[in-house]
């Protein structure tokens, strides 16, 4: 069984709060009444890369030599797409049926099919990549990266581990390629802002925020760290261990705020907050494995952190219905504390009631598939399956 590491889990929890505020933040400003707290929105874009980061990470530290690529792709399916569906369902119902409006583009009954399946910010046309849920595009990533999975398992487990920390920065690079290679994409402004304060054309919004291609450096960078990770004698990892997380956190903070100031937009989506997210992950990690107290261990942050898959997938909606039903009677702080309540009953109904239930019962494949990595392997152990359970996008 791999090490435990209950700060990964604690800091989806803070992640995810990020996000529910941008959305806030996104609401408040379609009312126009408020002003644009850009630095806000700047976090809500970074919470998103550091789930792309731990994907990763996560996945490579709980892989297992027993496992195979069938049980993987069983466990991974049935973790997303049961809660998925039920709030797919729900949306789509309070938006056709109900008349509360997307807060987002117009999106065709394909749009809401192809949401459904994930597979909606795969087709370049905005009237489908808008279908569905709204902030389900980043679903549409993992399952892609959970694809790929097995064949980059292999790859990057074929490193030498000297060469490991040259991997990571040839991963940063990566990431720092796509909004650059993004500049020279023309286009229409989206006839949607779907980032408040972003100066972005459509092209731009799809490739380096939206698309798999664009993000998939972020997921492999945070493979990479889990084998660094794994190798707690080697200079980096005994760094990270004895500097701690706050110099990371002061480090992603002037970041964001540099950035903002120095380049063009598409840097800020994930490029220039990439290597202090990178050293964060690592610290905590390395808390972790050193022992060290920390806030995110606590067992309050630990249930947020259970929880976020569950709020990820309620928390637009549920501010959606709020701003829909109070938007005109009630304040700004009062609409968020009326769709924070409802979002946490809802997200712990749906983690309780469909998570859960679904991953005990259908998460297990009697079957012996193909390996993952294409070596020959035994069927999953329950203690392998149940680590692999605990790893996910949210």
């Amino acid at each position: 069984m791999p090490e435990r590491l209950p700060s990964l889990t604690g800091v989806k929890g803070v992640a995810m709060s990020a996000v529910f505020l941008t959305h806030v933040v996104y609401f408040a400003v379609q009312d126009g009444r408020h002003p644009l707290p850009l630095f806000v929105v700047s976090l809500g874009m970074t919470a998103v890369s550091l789930f792309f980061l731990l994907s990763g990470f996560v996945l490579t530290h709980t892989a297992s030599p027993a496992d195979t690529f069938r049980s993987f792709m069983r466990r991974r399916l049935v973790r997303v797409c049961p809660s998925h569906l039920v709030v797919w369902a729900g949306f789509v119902l309070l938006v056709r049926c109900a008349g509360v409006s997307r807060a987002g583009p117009d999106a065709s009954a394909l749009g809401d099919l192809a949401g459904a399946l994930l597979v909606n910010t795969l087709v370049p046309v905005e009237r489908i990549a808008a279908g569905g849920n709204l902030v389900t595009w980043s679903l549409t990533c993992e399952v892609v990266f959970y694809l790929l999975f097995p064949f980059l398992l292999a790859r990057v487990a074929a490193i030498r581990p000297a060469r490991l920390p040259l991997a990571a920065g040839a991963a940063m690079a990566a990431v720092w390629a796509v909004p650059l290679a993004s500049l020279a994409l023309d286009g229409p402004e989206p006839a949607h802002q779907y980032i408040p304060g972003f100066d972005l054309t459509l092209p731009q919004v799809g490739l380096v925020y939206l698309f798999p291609v664009g993000r998939l450096p972020e997921f492999v960078l945070g493979m990479i760290l889990a084998r660094i990770h794994q190798r707690p004698g080697d200079r980096i990892p005994r760094i990270a261990r004895r500097t701690g997380s706050l110099p990371a956190v002061l480090l992603l903070l002037g970041a964001l705020a540099a950035g903002r100031r120095l380049l063009p937009s598409p840097f800020v989506l994930a490029a220039v907050t990439i290597l202090p997210l990178a050293l964060l992950l690592l610290t905590l990690a390395g808390e972790d494995a050193a022992g060290r107290r920390s806030p995110l261990r606590s067992s309050v942050m630990g249930r947020l952190g259970e929880l976020s898959y569950a709020i990820y997938l309620t928390h637009f909606t549920a501010l959606l219905t709020v701003n829909h039903c109070f938007g005109r009677s009630l304040g700004l702080w009062a609409r968020t504390g009326i769709a924070l309540g409802v979002t946490l009953l809802v997200a712990w109904l749906l983690h309780t009631c469909v998570e859960r239930p679904c991953m005990r019962r259908f998460a297990r494949s009697p079957t012996r598939p193909r390996a993952v990595g294409g070596r020959a392997r035994q069927p999953a152990t329950e203690g392998s399956a149940r680590a692999a359970n605990e790893a996910g996008p949210r």
